[in-house]
């Protein structure tokens, strides 16, 4: 029985000295663990996504319009008939636009002598222009006004005023426009007293007046300034 409980005696000694060494270690353990510096925590950067350019405002140039001629001059031959004859003139037309489809027009014409009489035509004429219209190979126009002659030949000069309407045409021809019209003209003017002497004799002609009114040709070429 001695030897039995020697013997147990001995084997619970190397239990609780097995397990004292256990705690040991674990407790050694334990505490190298505590000592041990945590690693840094990744910080967490949040990518942020960079607001897009703000575009750029397009800048849109409008070409100038074309600015329309303000001035076209328009030389132009003229056949003057009435009166029993006929006479040809030349001459020239200054026009500007005033308003939409209207035209201001002022003109010059010298008439070659007929009969001795030569005669030299102002004008000034309001013309309005219609709008293009189907079936016409041009641009249709009208208008009038008034004139103011001089009139020289036959050893007297004299002046008057009368009036005219005209209907014409335009059509364009190259970097112009060339135009053809119509014109009804009617003036009047008065022709002075003439005095004269021969062989002692004074013959004194009364002045008078003459009419005059017919229909006048005339074509041309516009030219725009």
């Amino acid at each position: 029985m001695k030897l039995s409980f020697e013997g147990g005696e001995k084997i619970m000694k190397k239990i609780i000295s097995f397990i004292l060494t256990f705690l040991m270690l674990f407790s050694v353990s334990l505490a190298q663990t505590r000592k041990a510096p945590m690693p840094p925590k990744k910080s967490t950067v949040k990518k942020t996504t960079p607001a897009p350019a703000p575009e750029a405002k397009k800048v849109v140039y409008a070409a100038p319009k074309a600015k329309k001629s303000e001035l076209s001059v328009s030389p132009k031959g003229c056949l003057y008939t009435g009166n029993g004859g006929s006479s040809f003139a030349i001459g020239c037309e200054v026009s500007k636009p005033v308003m939409d489809n209207v035209d201001l027009m002022g003109e010059i014409i010298y008439i070659l002598p007929n009969g001795g009489v030569s005669n030299i035509v102002f004008s000034g004429n309001g013309i309005y222009k219609f709008e293009k219209m189907q079936g016409l190979p041009g641009d249709l126009y009208a208008g009038g006004g008034l004139n103011y002659n001089l009139v020289s030949g036959n050893g007297f000069s004299a002046s008057g005023m009368g009036f005219q309407g005209l209907v014409g045409m335009d059509f364009a021809v190259g970097d112009g426009i060339a135009f053809g019209q119509l014109k009804y003209v009617s003036y009047t003017y008065s022709v002075p007293a003439t005095t004269t002497s021969a062989y002692g004799i004074t013959i004194t002609i009364p002045g008078y007046s003459v009419s005059s009114s017919g229909l006048v040709l005339e074509g041309g070429y516009r030219f725009a300034m």
